[in-house]
């Protein structure tokens, strides 16, 4: 390709990307006009006389058919500090911007309003009616919603530290990024809530329910857990690391989804609540629980050991090797097994190939019992030099059925391949022997040359793998 011709092809890349970039202006621009208060009031206090008179107009609006939106309630950006709205009907409003801090709002219903950037620190929304309203980015410190409901409401980035939402209704709420440090959630209905990178740092969720809720990457730092239904909760990323002085609902913890990603805020912390978690669990007799947590400090341990850097990389190498991709350190205590019956069935395909190239050096030998020549030649079966297997399958075979052959040296790379895997026994524990006794001629099978080599380290590889699943599956967690 020429230069030109590179040249105006990226002079058109440029061009593309140009036209791409004022498209996304435009959207941006259509979007941020929407967001544009259009309200008369915008900008002025409203007085006690004004704000019934809205009211008053609004309720006929919701009354008709809703066509004249010039009866809707409008208060965006407008400042309605310190007043009086009890039990108030402002559904379908819009709230967006306004200045509500103190007010009085409880048994208000706000149900389906705007309330976009709405400044309400320390107000009243006791019992107050908010489903499927738009609160993003709004800002609630020390505003006080317990028994709201707040069902489908998205709260997204909204500030939330220090309210108190005891008994809330939280079905299906957005609260993605919202900052809950401190909050009274105690006894509030989260279920199929978003509570993705929330920082829930220090909140009281006491016998709050969690169920099916996403916690991903959320901050559940010196928070309150007592008692608090986590079914099927996504905790993902999440920092769970909650007060060492209560346990969750252990009916339902374990349950949790990706609760081997969960992170720390520091390791000895971490590991001081799943410690206590992990004895929990131990005292119920759920031993998958107790394993997963157990696995999940090991896990953390090995990280922490790379992240230290010099010798912490081959101790980490070391568990990662050996223990986590193995049975991930005793959370999957059948994988070992798993691990063992593929090995067996990779290692027959290099079997198969030696006893389709046998030689003199290398290959699978028979190496027949003496019993089998003492009354023939005791003296000639001592010396004479093992036959390659192959020589086991009769020569009509070889020359007439070639596919009948061919099945048969990989069932012979498979029947070798497994009696090496069990070729290393404890105190006359010996599978591989066990087997033997089933032949029906009395024989055993050897590797020549790199054979052997393959051979001793399936069985030495075997034999760590049975052993570590019966460690896993039958004796204690790590």
């Amino acid at each position: 390709m020429s230069f030109s011709k590179r040249i105006e092809r990226l002079s058109t890349h440029l061009l593309k990307l140009h036209l791409l970039f004022l498209l996304f202006l435009a959207l941006e621009f259509c979007w941020a006009s929407t967001l544009i208060c259009k309200s008369p009031y915008r900008g002025q206090t409203i007085t006690d006389t004004q704000l019934k008179a809205i009211i008053n107009m609004h309720q006929e609006w919701l009354q008709s058919d809703k066509k004249d939106t010039t009866k809707r309630a409008n208060l965006c950006d407008t400042t309605l500090a310190g007043l009086d709205l009890s039990k108030v009907n402002l559904s379908f409003s819009n709230l967006s911007g306004a200045d509500l801090s103190r007010a009085l709002l409880n048994g208000i219903d706000l149900s389906n309003s705007q309330l976009v950037k709405t400044f309400l620190h320390g107000t009243n929304l006791t019992k107050a009616d908010l489903h499927s309203s738009d609160m993003a980015h709004a800002i609630l410190e020390h505003a006080n919603l317990s028994s709201a409901n707040l069902a489908h409401v998205n709260l997204q980035q909204a500030n939330l530290t220090q309210a108190n939402l005891n008994k809330a209704n939280l079905l299906l709420v957005n609260l993605r990024g919202a900052n809950l440090s401190g909050a009274d959630l105690s006894g509030a209905d989260l279920q199929w809530a978003i509570l993705d990178n929330a920082d829930l740092s220090g909140a009281n969720l006491t016998n709050a329910n969690l169920e099916n809720a996403s916690l991903q990457g959320a901050n559940l730092k010196h928070s309150h857990v007592e008692n608090t239904n986590f079914a099927n909760a996504n905790l993902r990323n999440a920092i769970y690391q909650p007060q060492l002085k209560g346990l969750p609902n252990l009916d339902t913890f374990h349950m949790v989804k990706n609760f081997k990603d969960i992170q720390f805020a520091d390791l000895a912390g971490g590991k001081a609540t799943l410690t206590k978690l992990k004895l929990a669990y131990m005292g119920l007799g759920l031993r998958s629980m107790e394993r997963t947590i157990a696995a999940t400090m090991m896990y953390h341990e090995m990280v922490d050991s790379w992240r230290r850097g010099g010798l912490g990389y081959l101790e980490a190498a070391f568990n990662y090797i050996l223990l986590y991709i193995t049975c991930d350190f005793g959370a999957a205590p059948g994988r070992p097994l798993k691990i063992l019956f593929i090995s067996i069935f990779l290692y027959a395909i290099l079997y198969r190939i030696a006893l389709s190239f046998p030689s003199r050096f290398s290959g699978i030998v028979t190496i027949w019992s003496t019993k089998r020549f003492v009354n023939w030649d005791k003296t000639k079966a001592f010396h004479t030099r093992p036959p390659q297997l192959t020589r086991l399958i009769r020569i009509s075979t070889h020359r007439k059925k070639e596919f009948l052959y061919q099945l048969q040296l990989i069932r012979l790379a498979l029947f070798f391949s497994f009696m090496s895997s069990f070729s290393i026994g404890w105190r006359g524990v010996n599978i591989s022997n066990w087997i033997s006794h089933l032949q029906a001629r009395e024989y055993t099978l050897e590797g020549l040359g790199w054979v052997r080599v393959v051979a001793g380290i399936q069985a030495v590889m075997s034999a760590y793998l049975i052993i570590l699943w019966l460690f896993a599956y039958f004796g204690l967690s790590y």
